[in-house]
């Protein structure tokens, strides 16, 4: 998936931000939103070697953030995330780009007091459902996705949460979904519609 999230300069029809709904939909699709360049390469070789079904790969435009390793590609566990940084008082959970920004803000957050723990999901579907229930032990959840907040990524999350706290296995804890907004994202330089949207580090952050 190709112009994945928000695209700039090509125009208005070319944000990438519904896939991540309609492919959630699709039984047995497995999706995958890489953070960085080096996450990109593990997730294409992950998807060149899994032979279980179809996987999606979502990836931006945009040049990538940080030098490429020189390493040999690695095999991306399915449906497990990583976690960024440590943190007891709030949970973001993040995919793709918004990885970045989640790190961003937990450093802002920090020099409030407040510790935030970053986990970078990666995998959309499925869902690592066990970090969801390690970020329920937080004061708050606050999932990241440039996408549609309508059955996307964080949906998923709030699917997961409802469900096991039901079933007696996770906290009520308050959950924030963040993304782009239900409504057509307009042309314009990706760096100032984030800030359009509110969802810069520092936006965020305040929010």
């Amino acid at each position: 998936i190709d112009r994945a999230g928000l695209v700039g300069e090509d125009g208005p029809t070319h944000h990438g931000v519904f896939d991540l709904v309609y492919l959630r939909s699709i039984p047995q699709m497995r999706i995958i939103a890489p953070a960085d360049g080096n996450q990109l390469i593990d997730a294409l070789h992950t998807a060149l070697t899994l032979d279980n079904g179809p996987i999606a790969l979502r990836y931006p435009r945009g040049s990538i953030v940080r030098e490429l390793e020189q390493r040999q590609p690695q095999l991306l566990p399915e449906g497990k995330a990583t976690r960024v940084r440590e943190g007891r008082d709030v949970a973001l959970l993040a995919v793709g780009r918004m990885v970045r920004i989640a790190t961003e803000v937990a450093n802002i957050l920090a020099e409030d007091g407040i510790e935030a723990a970053v986990y970078n999901m990666l995998w959309v579907k499925p869902l690592d459902e066990q970090t969801i229930l390690e970020a329920s032990t937080t004061k708050l959840v606050v999932t990241l996705e440039e996408g549609t907040t309508n059955g996307g990524f964080g949906s998923g999350v709030l699917e997961v949460l409802a469900r096991r706290l039901l079933d007696g296995q996770c906290h009520a804890t308050r959950t924030l979904v963040l993304g782009l907004p239900d409504e057509f994202i307009t042309h314009g330089d990706v760096a100032n519609l984030v800030k359009d949207l509110e969802l810069s580090a520092p936006q965020v952050a305040q929010t």
